[in-house]
């Protein structure tokens, strides 16, 4: 198998990210049609959803997920992100998550 990219180093600038996120900044806009806190929420889930596609674990989240929205970053969130995108991270380095099918967000790859 070809070297695998390492997801990590960019899992740690986007976790980096968040410490320059004050409360004060949710609300504000983004360049994708979200505010800070939508985009938040969703990355918050797919890092979830992609984790357990690594590990090809069945869950609630593989299905279509709700839309992301302000009212769904739930409390927690600053801890909770990064941890998240390290899981996602170390998920990815083993080869069996790039073999066979994966779902995430209701699609399967």
């Amino acid at each position: 198998m070809p070297d695998l990219p390492d997801l990590g180093p960019t899992a740690l600038r986007v976790a980096a990210l968040l410490d320059g996120v004050g409360d004060d900044d949710l609300g504000r806009p983004t360049p994708c049609d979200y505010d800070v806190a939508t985009l938040l929420d969703h990355l918050d889930g797919l890092a979830l959803a992609f984790t357990l596609a690594a590990r090809k674990s069945d869950g609630p989240v593989l299905a279509a997920p709700p839309a992301p929205s302000e009212k769904g970053l739930t409390p927690g969130w600053r801890e909770r992100i990064p941890q998240r995108l390290h899981a996602l991270a170390e998920a990815w380095r083993s080869p069996e998550a790039w073999v066979g099918e994966a779902t995430a967000g209701g699609v399967t790859m």
